[in-house]
C-alpha cells in the first residue's frame, strides 16, 4: 500500500484526571481521566462522529487509552500505542497540588506559568527535551504511516508542545494552546510538508 500524498492529521487533547481534578500536577504519571475527563471523551468522540478514522494514535497512559479506544470503537479504526508520545515528565512535581508548589517554588512556578523554557524540574525533563522527544517521535510516527485519516491523541503539555512548534511560535504562548487551543484540531498535511518538518527537527 503506497504512502498517501496528503494525510489528515487530527490532533486530539485528551480530557482532565483525577490529579488535575484536585489541582494536582499529572505530568507523566500514569492517572485515570476524572468523572468530567470520561464525559469529554465521550463529547470528543461525538465532536468526530462524522469524521473518517484510519487509525488512532497516542501514548500508553490510561487516559490516552480510553479516549483513543472510544475513538477506534466509534470509527471501526486501528489502535496504535507509541511511548514516546507521552506526556512531558515533571519529575518531583507530580502529585504536587499546584497551590503547594507555588509556596514551595515560588521563582520556578512563576517561570514555569511565564515560560516555562528555562525551568529545569528535579528529575523531569526540560521543555526542550520534551519537544525534541515528542517532536521527533511525531514525524517518525507520520512518516511511516500508510493511513489518509490519522487521529494522534496526546496530553495536554503533548498537545500544546506538538500545536506550539507546527504553528512555528515559542515556547511562551504554550499555555495558551494548551489551555485555549481546541480539543479537536484537524489539519491536512501534505508529505513534502512532513520532509520539511523533518529537516526543521535536526537542525
Amino acid at each position: 500500500m503506497a504512502k498517501p500524498a496528503e494525510i489528515q492529521f487530527i490532533l486530539i487533547r485528551t480530557g482532565e484526571t483525577e490529579w488535575d481534578a484536585q489541582g494536582r500536577v499529572s505530568g507523566a504519571a500514569d492517572i485515570p481521566l476524572s468523572e468530567k475527563g470520561l464525559l469529554q471523551a465521550s463529547e470528543t468522540v461525538q465532536a468526530l462522529a462524522d469524521v473518517p478514522l484510519d487509525v488512532v494514535i497516542g501514548a500508553e497512559d490510561e487516559a490516552s487509552v480510553v479516549l483513543m479506544t472510544r475513538l477506534a470503537e466509534a470509527s471501526h479504526a486501528k489502535v496504535r500505542k507509541v511511548p514516546g508520545l507521552g506526556e512531558m515528565r515533571l519529575g518531583l512535581w507530580e502529585g504536587m497540588r499546584q497551590c503547594d508548589l507555588e509556596e514551595k517554588y515560588p521563582t520556578a512556578y512563576r517561570q514555569w506559568c511565564e515560560d516555562p523554557a528555562g525551568v529545569v524540574v528535579p528529575d523531569g525533563e526540560t521543555i526542550g527535551d520534551a519537544e525534541d522527544r515528542i517532536i521527533g517521535q511525531v514525524i517518525r510516527t507520520l512518516e511511516k504511516c500508510k493511513a489518509t485519516n490519522v487521529a494522534l491523541v496526546l496530553r495536554p503539555i503533548a498537545n500544546g508542545i506538538v500545536r506550539s512548534w507546527v504553528d512555528r511560535k515559542g515556547t511562551s504562548s504554550l499555555w495558551t494552546s494548551v489551555n485555549e487551543g481546541p480539543t479537536v484540531d484537524v489539519r491536512t498535511l501534505a508529505r513534502e510538508e512532513l520532509r520539511a518538518w523533518r529537516e526543521r527537527a535536526e537542525h
